[in-house]
């Protein structure tokens, strides 16, 4: 069984930490100071996104164990940039607000080289255990 060298580890804990900063100091004054004028999808949002940067803070403690926190933000930002930004900048049609997401999500591409596929295919790929086979220093 292979293990996870310790520079590995300590730049999975900061993806977790610079998510978990980027939002808490988007979301945490937003769960402070409610607005009034709350829509449904505000409400939703806000609350998934604070739960997101909670499990964030948790993959902090334990990376391995929170990888399906890493895969689910790296999976929503490049379904985002190729599903919706890049077919709206090709035809001209993508907004200032959409455009703007879209630099948001382009630093998850520093995560694609650091997040250990291996264990992510031995863990969650056809045959997975679930558990993964490599047990890492967290």
């Amino acid at each position: 069984m292979s293990r996870l060298p310790t520079w590995r580890i300590v730049l999975l804990r900061l993806c977790y930490l610079a998510i978990a900063i980027g939002l808490g100091m988007t979301i945490v004054p937003r769960l402070i100071w409610l607005p009034e004028a709350l829509t449904y999808q505000g409400a939703a949002l806000t609350s998934f996104l604070a739960s997101l940067a909670l499990l964030c803070l948790l993959g902090f403690f334990r990376p391995i164990a929170m990888l399906p926190v890493l895969l689910f933000e790296l999976g929503w930002k490049f379904i985002y940039m190729l599903r919706i930004a890049l077919p709206g900048w090709l035809s001209g049609t993508l907004s200032p607000e959409l455009q703007g997401l879209f630099w948001e999500c382009v630093p998850i591409l520093i995560y694609v080289p650091i997040i250990p596929w291996g264990i992510v295919w031995r863990r969650y790929g056809p045959g997975g255990t679930g558990r993964g086979s490599a047990p890492a220093r967290s």
